[in-house]
């Protein structure tokens, strides 16, 4: 029978000690970070908040699962997929308009998101080595939504979690 192998002392400290400066160096970090960045959030459809709050306005106070569902069946009645170049910044009658690709529905989403008090964000993914994709997500304490140009999919948290 083989005897264990012992790890010394020093080596199990030492571990430890960079375990724990790694962790103090995240919350350092994250000190740093505004998650709820409602007061700097750069819109990207900035002349057109006032549009995008009334066209959406029906779809306040809903829970965020209603909400997602309320914006995209207005979206659904304009909605055009249009590629667009990514430095090209639309307005919101231009997206309404002549359409969009999937980065400018989903900042849309994000501004609207913004608009009505929701954490909101957008994140691009690789589908292949020459295509991408971008999805917008909303959250709030009750739960987020994944919202992917014309559907969606929610996570509300259980009651019992959400204390």
């Amino acid at each position: 029978m083989k005897n264990p192998i012992k790890t010394p002392n020093k080596i199990r400290i030492s571990t430890i000690l960079i375990i724990a400066s790694i962790i103090s160096f995240l919350i350092f970090a994250m000190s740093f970070t505004n998650f709820n960045n409602a007061e700097t959030y750069q819109y990207n459809f900035p002349n057109d908040t006032a549009r995008i709050s009334y066209f959406y306005s029906s779809c306040s106070n809903l829970s965020i699962a209603n909400f997602s569902k309320c914006i995209i069946s207005k979206n659904k009645l304009l909605f055009k997929y249009n590629i667009t170049p990514d430095y090209k910044k639309l307005s919101f009658m231009d997206l309404l308009l002549y359409g969009g690709d999937c980065r400018d529905w989903s900042l849309l989403y994000q501004d609207i998101g913004h608009e009505f008090g929701y954490y909101a964000t957008t994140t691009a993914f690789k589908i292949n080595n020459s295509l991408s994709h971008r999805v917008a997500f909303i959250s709030n304490p009750e739960g987020y939504c994944l919202i992917d140009q014309l559907g969606h999919y929610c996570y509300v948290i259980p009651k019992k979690l959400n204390t």
